[in-house]
């Protein structure tokens, strides 16, 4: 029954009272309306008045519950939203923008994050099960179960059955009208009704219950506890029927929930629609997911657009919310959500994937396949007892997690992948969920108290999934090779990428299970029956890949960590070495090895692999040790900041990112705001310098960094820096990997070290007798074994470490006496051997009668203890008496009878053949054979038969080797890198047993005084040795240190007191750089006897000159994660040229030696003496060898401009509130633009003079030529741009040989002349001056010079260093602080140089019509309209005054700017006529009256306001000093042209500050006599009466007075370039452009905001060059420009270099600190601007140009 109270109808009938009760209408008669009259909003809103007999308003109206829903904000692009670590109950609680900003987040100062969100992300604000209550904003408040629940159950019942009903009828006609015929007809009409639904969705809580509903076709619970009482089984029908309809047994039987989910096509267009009832109500959230089960595989299969965005949206609703599908994991439900997951990625992802990798043409895939997994879902529900005990006890279920991770298995390529393409990196978080489940399962297993059964239960099944399917991997085909089956059939036989999984994920899960178990690896053989095949093709797997793809982080990861599958794979091999024995595993290894190219890189990063695999302690449950151990690795390389340790949470699982930052890294290092430092430096006994588990990106320049600190940590022990590290202190190895202490003891591993030892001390090294299999192997496979030294030492001190730390305390106390007593044997014996072969290889009689009388008690001695020795052939019969027959022979008889025997022997042997007999001696000798089982002193002491070279064979052990490098390290200075280690296993043998003592001491190795005697001596001779060389490379160091003096002077300043700190940093760099290159120079020379000693000597000055620029770039390099570090081409290509200056220079010296070796030196000192010019960088040699050029770059924009339209929009805009004349701020409004509109539109040519002055020169493109200080030949020059690829876009780009600097220019330098070859200099420099300033418009292959044009250059230079070189207090932190310069001192110097280099050649412009001094700009009216400084100027240069004929043109130049500041100092007071028209006489006579009883009462009369008013006077010289200070650069520059003549004092930033010294080099007395010179009152009155008469410089001026139409206004000292005003909290700067908006080329979110304008901009790399123009006339101006991130509290930088935007170093820069000072990575309310950070960024956005890298920090 309808809603009949509000539709009776009264009938009169016989005057009696009748009513009629209107019926609902059928649903023949809806859906024939809507088919005959449109579905529209309009008529579904009639309909349901029909049917409910309401309109929709009234029942909005009536029954309101809007304030019931959640947040209904959905995503309809990408948006920012938020999360709040304190308000979710889940990790997908996310907020948009407005509900966070309404909330208490930001007052209650909440951890929160901001974060770019995908399009039909929703916020959740207002969902009790993703968000605390307390974090509901105010509009959402009241949101909560039991509000919905009364308001429903308020509803009369009459009214739920008509609204119900009407959306019945709905839904079974879009039911009709969704048929697969249908479906694209009706598509229009289908997106109404769904639009239409939707919207009454979101403003009624009622309307969500019912069509929930009628969607399902039974009862929903709603309430507190709805979901616990409700049942999937347990269907309840609704009460609402309509028994006439014929619709109601069928709408009975199904429901339309069921229906659209079997139709993907109809259910992503009611995705919108379910996301909102689906958000707003949780019993219909669970029959959702019930039908999405049902209908997983069909909705999967597909895997395009609609099926992908379909899963995510579920994905999104229930994978993250674990409370909903957590039923669906333990048989609530007959679908399993883990099993379908399990099952579709199985059967129908991998083989849709697998084409990607193995096709060899993209022809080959037909299909796209998109990219989305449930998968993340499966380790988190193993989180669950419920789960973990249902899933594993399903075979058929549980089975099916080993056979997908199976499957990934087959990813193998026909050539290289890179790790960063998508697919990749899909795969791996595949492979890390996997890996995650199998954790999880076992940690869920141990929370299972006092069910041990089913635990070990589990742990078998699992055990015995993995072995099966690891069984079943395809293999590589194997042959029997050294009594071991491996891959290929010799071991050169290369590897392809087909045979290298990309993906592994069953060894990784063995690992997990095997860590998280701590099960015996034997056990895999012994119990689970795992075939060692399966174990070798594992470790082939697994170190493949390592070498060939190292990781998987892609090469711009922000991150600084690798991931978890690092520990997984290095585990494995552990277990392997456990399973394999060490024969096996290091043949397998080298079998890998073998296939790689034999550079030192692949070798470093092979063998780095084996180091790491044998000392790692893995571990997936880490201990606050072992979370200690690997964050100390990132504090030793001191450029990590705080933010940076949150990576390491990739390798430390289960550790979050605020423990690792909050509180472990508190506890380790200094609280600074720099980079973190050690608060211990005891901790470097944990360093390890083959740490694994940096990622690729910044691991070079993190180990760089730790070996660095190491070196200054060994010397502040006052031990020698050049020992290499030793083994970190490391946890206990585990019990059950106690195996891998075997590949220590056995004789496999040592031999392979032996072998590399060996061939670095004897290059002609052959082989040994009996040797292993590899030996030869190793000989091809390492041609240059120099380059693994390091490494395999390292090995050596390993297996000492591994056997005093392990070994040795589980050896009982006889097993070390056996030990002890075979060592004692062995030396005994060796010591007759030697004695022996002493004999044997006399050719003196004498001399061997002699010996054998000496060594008769040893001999005996021998025989008695049943040890034999063989002389030859012909003795041996005799020596085979038994003891017992020899116990009653006398001494002297024995002794007799030996000298008897060997008279005989002699006479026999014939002297041909003397030699052949001794080898044979020696050949015949028995070895000694060592008691009990192998161990490393009996590796160590073993002797090897080696055939050093070619027919000779010596008896040598790794011991004897190793005294062998003590010797070449003491006498030599050769191997100092090895001091280190070579003490440890001395001190070690010298502790195990006395007896090494003796042997020390015969081979003079003193561990104590020779360490501390030889390191001084060392030294000493290091420094004769590398005289000459380091002399080069710190003449060199010199001339780099002059491009990075700006570091020091203009970031180094601190807080006050630490300036000696500072002195002491700079001392400590040049020791620093002192020492590396004496350790070069060692380097140089240690292997100077081996054949490969040229390579060795080139690898050896790339690697001087890496840490050569390391140390140049240590005040400027930091790492900032996220902060590219190193621009690696760049560096390489420095590298090369300060190899090829060396070698010149190398040459150009011996010549010189052998010419004149008498007068050479002192011809140098002359040259050094008088030399003008700084020598040539590549040949090294000075004028008198050529004409040098100056190295310099044309830098196309300047911050000059932009001070002169600052200051003109401060008058436009009168943001000092001063009254300007309306008509004054609309000239200057019009003149400005009126400059810009012929901006660089054409080339002037025949332009008039004045022209110059007022227009092109203050339109055109902001130049600054600039110079890193280096000079060059021009030979040199023309040989270097033959080795540089010429640049596309400016035809003359190269970079300085020495300092690595962009340059695109030289200016020819010394004294210029009328030479054919000097002008051909000069006219090439005007054509590449002119095109870089007309890039656009001039042609670079006919580029030419406008002569008239090139003063620009000088004017720019000099606005530009006048404005670099102020001094100034912005961005200071309070008044107190001092003011500071912008510049530094040195810089200063060398510009003003660069600046009066270039003049002197332009000032050789030889103009073909001089010009009148009438035409001249200083004598036009265009002065009024022009900058005076530039009038002036340039009228000097047309005329080519001499320097003494200056000071009138200067004068007049002065005159007209004290003019230009008169006028404007009367139209800012209003000192102007108030009546009469203003371009009449009367006006203008009034205007000059006034103006010039102003001019009067400001400079003359009895009381002069200059002298008396102390704000005038102030105001005065702040708008007088920038021209003044102008005219003295100018006058300093032109001086310096004509060095024949007096030369003006040398000029200091600090002179140039004081207006009175810049007035006295003028001759003026002061202020006031200045003005009485230059501007008297007759003077005064002429130009105010001609500036009043004088012409308009175009009709578009005709408008305005002429009192108003002067232009440039005067600036103001004390005016700079200013950035927007920063709110002093980032979240306010946050909140203030959260709305910028989106990218109108892109559609990405406008990220970036520009300091310069305030402006929003995308970072999107595609659209970055928009950075520069997104605000014409603003940051086109600026020389780069920096943009503040909206999301994080991080700056970037980019400039435009070469024409091409870059960003620059480092990546992010911090301005907003914490409240301790530090750099913080999230938005926080802590975040607070640093006016010190800001102050140190703007000197190097105002001084970029001495500026490579932009930093902020001092260490």
């Amino acid at each position: 029954m309808g809603n009949t109270f509000t539709y009776f109808q009264n009938e009169s009938e016989n005057n009696l009272p009748s009513f009629k009760i209107p019926k609902i209408p059928t649903f023949e008669e809806i859906s024939s309306k809507l088919s005959k009259e449109g579905v529209t909003k309009k008529k579904l809103e009639e309909i349901f008045e029909e049917c409910c007999f309401m309109s929709i308003d009234f029942f909005f109206d009536k029954y309101k519950s809007s304030d019931l829903l959640k947040c209904l904000h959905q995503n309809q692009k990408v948006e920012w939203m938020f999360k709040c670590k304190q308000c979710s109950n889940d990790a997908c609680g996310y907020i948009c923008c407005k509900c966070f900003l309404n909330g208490n987040h930001i007052e209650e100062g909440h951890t929160f994050s901001l974060y770019e969100s995908q399009i039909n992300d929703f916020c959740d604000c207002g969902n009790e099960e993703i968000l605390k209550k307390s974090g509901f904003c105010s509009t959402h408040a009241g949101v909560n179960e039991k509000s919905k629940k009364e308001i429903i159950d308020r509803l009369p019942f009459f009214i739920k059955k008509d609204v119900h009903i009407f959306f019945r009828y709905l839904f079974q006609y879009l039911q009709n009208l969704t048929t697969s015929i249908l479906l694209e007809k009706n598509s229009a009409s289908v997106e109404v009704i769904i639009g239409w639904l939707k919207e009454i969705c979101s403003v009624s809580s009622i309307l969500v219950h019912i069509i929930a509903e009628e969607f399902t076709s039974r009862q929903l619970e709603i309430g507190e506890d709805s979901k616990s009482r409700f049942k999937l089984n347990e269907h309840k029908p609704l009460p609402y029927k309509n028994e006439a309809e014929s619709i109601q047994r069928l709408w009975e039987s199904h429901h339309f929930l069921g229906y659209i989910f079997s139709k993907v096509a109809i259910l992503d267009k009611f995705l919108p629609l379910l996301s909102l009832l689906v958000d707003n109500h949780s019993t219909f959230k669970v029959s959702v997911f019930e039908e999405y089960l049902k209908n997983f595989i069909t909705i999967f299969a597909p895997r395009d657009r609609a099926s992908s965005r379909i899963m995510q949206f579920l994905g999104i609703v229930y994978i993250e919310n674990i409370k909903i599908s957590l039923p669906f994991a333990t048989g609530y439900s007959r679908h399993n959500v883990i099993e379908l997951i399990l099952r579709s990625h199985k059967t129908i992802y991998v083989p849709l994937l697998l084409p990607f990798y193995q096709s060899s043409s993209s022809k080959d895939i037909t299909k796209e396949v998109m990219l989305q997994t449930d998968v993340p879902a499966i380790p988190k529900l193993l989180k669950e007892p419920s789960v973990v005990r249902y899933f594993c006890s399903q075979s058929d279920k549980f089975k099916l997690l080993f056979e997908y991770a199976r499957e990934l298995h087959k990813f193998t390529s026909l050539q290289f992948v890179d790790p960063s393409i998508s697919t990749t990196k899909f795969l791996l978080v595949q492979e890390l969920n996997l890996i995650a489940s199998v954790k999880n399962i076992m940690v869920t297993l141990d929370g299972m108290v006092g069910d041990t059964e089913f635990r070990q239960e589990i742990i078998d099944s699992i055990a015995e999934k993995l072995v099966s399917n690891i069984g079943e991997i395809k293999k590589r085909p194997v042959f029997e090779r050294c009594g071991i089956k491996l891959p290929h059939k010799d071991f050169f036989q290369k590897f392809t990428y087909a045979e290298i999984p990309v993906h592994f994920p069953l060894y990784r899960m063995l690992s997990t299970f095997l860590l998280m178990t701590k099960m015996d690896p034997s056990l895999l053989y012994t119990k689970y029956g795992m075939l060692e095949s399966d174990v070798i093709d594992m470790v082939h797997t697994i170190v493949l890949f390592r070498v060939f793809y190292i990781t998987y982080d892609p090469t711009e990861t922000l991150e600084n960590c690798t991931d978890i599958t690092m520990t997984n794979d290095l585990h494995i091999l552990q277990v392997a070495v456990c399973l394999l024995g060490s024969k096996k595993f290091l043949y397998s290894f080298f079998n890998v090895v073998s296939s790689i190219e034999p550079t030192p890189s692949a070798f470093n990063e092979a063998f780095s692999i084996l180091v790491s695999s044998l000392q790692i302690r893995a571990t997936l449950v880490p201990t606050k040790k072992v979370i200690e151990f690997h964050l100390l690795q990132g504090l030793f390389s001191n450029i990590f900041f705080k933010t940076h340790f949150r990576s390491f949470d990739s390798v430390l699982m289960g550790v979050s990112e605020n423990d690792i930052c909050e509180t472990y890294i508190n506890e380790l290092a200094e609280p600074t705001g720099r980079a973190l430092e050690l608060k211990d430096q005891d901790n470097w006994k944990y360093y390890d310098p083959y740490y694994p588990h940096f990622s690729l990106t910044y691991r070079n320049a993190i180990q760089n960094g730790s070996k660095k600190r190491f070196k200054k940590y060994m010397e502040s022990k006052k031990i020698p820096s050049e020992s290499n590290p030793l083994p970190p202190v490391l946890e206990e190895l585990p019990t059950e990997l106690l195996g891998l202490t075997k590949i220590f003891n056995d004789q496999t591993l040592i031999e392979i070290i032996f072998c590399i030892l060996a061939d670095c001390l004897y290059p002609t090294f052959i082989g040994y007798d009996n040797s292993i299999e590899l030996q030869p192997i190793l000989k091809m496979i390492i041609s240059n074994p120099q380059i693994i030294l390091n490494d395999f030492f390292y090995l050596l001190v390993l297996s000492i470490k591994s056997f005093k730390e392990i070994t040795l305390p589980i050896l009982t106390k006889s097993e070390i006496d056996e030990i002890v007593n075979s060592v004692i044997n062995f030396f005994d014996h060796e010591k007759l051997i030697k004695t022996q072969i002493l004999i044997n290889n006399s050719t003196d009689q004498n001399e061997k009668e002699k010996l054998l009388i000496e060594n008769q008690d040893k001999i005996l001695e021998n025989l008695t203890d049943n040890i034999k020795i063989n002389y030859d052939e012909t003795t041996t019969t005799t020596t085979t008496t038994s003891i017992e027959e020899k116990e009653n022979v006398n001494d002297k008889e024995i002794f007799d009878s030996l000298k008897e025997e060997e008279k005989e022997k002699e006479e026999e042997k014939e002297k041909d053949k003397e030699n052949e007999e001794i080898v044979v001696e020696k050949e015949k000798l028995k070895e000694f054979s060592f008691n009990g089982k192998d161990n490393v002193i009996y590796n160590l002491l073993r002797v090897y038969n080696v055939e050093v070279k070619i027919g000779f064979k010596e008896r040598l052990s790794v011991l004897d080797l190793l005294f062998k490098f003590w010797d070449l390290m003491t006498n030599q200075t050769q191997y100092l890198q090895l001091r280190g280690s070579l003490l440890y296993i001395f001190s070690f043998l010298k502790e195990f047993d006395p007896i090494f003592q003796k042997v020390f001491d015969e081979h003079k190795v003193d561990l104590v005084h020779d360490v501390e005697h030889s390191n001084q001596d060392d030294l000493a001779h290091k420094k004769s040795m590398a005289e000459k060389r380091l002399k080069l490379l710190e003449q060199m160091k010199k001339q780099q240190q002059s491009f990075f003096d700006d570091l020091s002077d203009q970031e180094g300043e601190e807080e006050e007191g630490k300036g000696q700190d500072n002195k002491k940093d700079e001392k400590d760099d040049k020791k620093d750089d002192k020492k590396e290159n004496e350790n070069k120079e060692n380097k140089d020379n240690e292997n100077k006897d081996n054949e490969n000693k040229d390579n060795e000597n080139k690898d050896n000055e790339k690697e001087l000159n890496d840490k050569s620029n390391i140390d140049d770039g240590r005040n400027e390099t930091t790492v900032t994660t996220k902060v590219k570090i190193i621009e690696e081409v760049e560096e390489e290509e420095e590298e090369e040229n300060i190899i090829k200056i060396e070698k010149v220079e190398e040459k150009v010296e011996e010549k010189e030696k052998e010419k004149h070796k008498h007068d050479h030196d002192h011809e140098n000192e002359d040259e050094d003496e008088h030399s003008e010019f700084e020598p040539c960088v590549v040949c090294k040699l000075s004028e008198k060898a050529g004409r040098l050029f100056a190295i310099a770059y044309v830098d196309l924009s300047s911050v000059s401009h932009q001070n002169t339209k600052q200051s003109i929009d401060e008058i436009k805009m009168d943001k000092l509130n001063v009254g300007y004349n309306e008509n004054y701020k609309k000239f200057l409004e019009k003149y400005y633009s009126i400059l810009k509109q012929n901006s660089a539109k054409t080339i002037p040519t025949g332009e008039k003079p004045e022209s110059f002055s007022v227009y092109l020169f203050s339109n055109s493109v902001s130049t600054y030529v600039t110079s890193c200080g280096h000079n060059i030949h021009k030979r040199c020059f023309d040989n270097l741009m033959k080795g540089q690829p010429l640049d596309p876009f400016l035809a003359t780009a190269f970079k300085c040989p020495l300092c690595n600097r962009h340059s695109n220019i030289t200016i020819v330098l010394g004294e210029p002349n009328d030479t054919i070859q000097y002008r051909s200099y000069v006219e090439d420099l005007f054509k590449k001056l002119c095109y870089y300033d007309f890039v656009s418009l001039m042609n670079k292959d006919s580029m030419y010079s406008i002569d008239e044009y090139l003063w620009k250059f000088i004017i720019q230079n000099i606005e530009t260093l006048e404005l670099k070189s102020r001094k100034t207090t912005l961005y200071n932190d309070n008044d107190q602080q001092p003011a500071y310069f912008l510049m530094s001192e040195h810089d200063f110097q060398r510009e003003l140089t660069t600046t009066a280099r270039l003049h002197r050649v332009i000032a050789q412009v030889d103009f073909k019509q001089k010009v009148p001094h009438a035409e001249l700009p200083i004598r036009n009216n265009g002065i009024f309209f022009s900058d005076a400084f530039i009038a002036s100027s340039y009228s000097i240069w047309l005329c080519k005054f001499h320097p003494s004929q200056l000071f009138d043109i200067i004068l007049d130049g002065l005159q007209y700017y004290i003019f230009k500041m008169v006028i404007h100092h009367c139209i800012k007071n209003n000192i102007m006529p108030t009546t009469g028209d203003e371009n009449t006489n009367q006006y203008i006579s009034n205007a000059i009256n006034l103006i010039t009883n102003e001019f009067n009462r400001l400079f003359y009369g009895e009381k002069p306001l200059l002298d008396n008013d102390n704000t005038f006077r102030e105001e005065f010289i702040n708008q007088l000093l920038p021209f003044v200070r102008k005219l003295y650069l100018l006058y300093i520059i032109i001086s310096r042209a004509n060095p024949k003549q007096p030369q003006p004092p040398i000029l200091t930033m600090e002179k140039l500050t004081d207006i009175n010294y810049c007035l006295s080099c003028f001759k003026f007395n002061g202020l006031l006599d200045m003005v009485n010179i230059v501007c008297s009152k007759a003077n005064f009155e002429n130009t105010l009466n001609q500036f009043l008469r004088k012409d308009k410089m175009t009709s578009q001026l005709s408008a305005f007075p002429q009192v108003f139409c002067s232009f440039p206004p005067p600036l103001k000292y004390d005016s700079l370039p200013k950035w927007i005003d920063l709110p002093t909290r980032f979240v306010d700067f946050m909140k203030d452009h959260l709305f910028a908006g989106h990218c109108s080329k892109c559609g990405a979110l406008l990220k970036l905001v520009c300091l310069m304008c305030g402006n929003c901009s995308c970072e999107t790399s595609s659209c970055r060059i928009d950075l520069f123009f997104h605000k014409p006339s603003c940051c086109t101006q600026y020389p780069l420009a920096f943009y503040h991130a909206i999301d994080r509290p991080f700056a970037k930088s980019f400039k435009l270099e070469q024409g091409f935007l870059k960003a620059q170093t480092p990546t992010f820069i911090s301005i907003y600190l914490d409240q301790n000072g530090h750099k913080i990575a999230t938005p926080s309310i802590h975040a607070k601007l640093s006016n010190k950070k800001l102050s140190k960024l703007y000197k190097c956005w105002i001084d970029c140009s001495n500026r490579r890298k932009y930093f902020i920090e001092k260490k």
